[in-house]
């Protein structure tokens, strides 16, 4: 996390505003469940993204 936090950083300059919000694996239930799916490699069920 450290690593992207750093890289978003490095372009902050190029946005009018940024917010950076870390949030807890454990109080997002959604994000947790899609982080252990993509460690496994487990495709993502339809309808999670927009574009879908």
């Amino acid at each position: 996390m450290v690593a992207y936090c750093q890289e978003v950083r490095q372009l902050e300059e190029k946005f009018d505003s940024l917010e950076l919000n870390h949030i807890l694996r454990r109080l997002n239930e959604a994000v947790d469940t899609l982080a252990k799916m993509a460690s496994s490699r487990q495709p993502i069920p339809s309808g999670i993204f927009a574009s879908d």
